[in-house]
């Protein structure tokens, strides 16, 4: 699941990045797990830079706070 997970985003990332900036929203995605995929470099870029190519992103994990400062 963890590879399927990451096969996806990393394919949105690349879809994202070749579509260009983009004022609004244009698509939410959830990732439910995410402290599985914090050490992914596609993984946190795309957390950094969703927002200017119109992707929102929620995070759900069940590990303590501190892990929201690994993305």
């Amino acid at each position: 699941m963890l590879a399927a997970s990451r096969f996806l985003l990393e394919k949105l990332y690349g879809a994202m990045m070749m579509r260009g900036l983009f004022k609004s929203l244009r698509l939410m995605v959830c990732v439910d797990e995410v402290h599985k995929l914090c050490n992914e470099p596609k993984i946190t870029e795309l957390a950094k830079e969703a927002r200017k190519y119109g992707l929102g992103l929620i995070l759900s994990f069940c590990e303590r706070v501190q892990q929201v400062g690994k993305l």
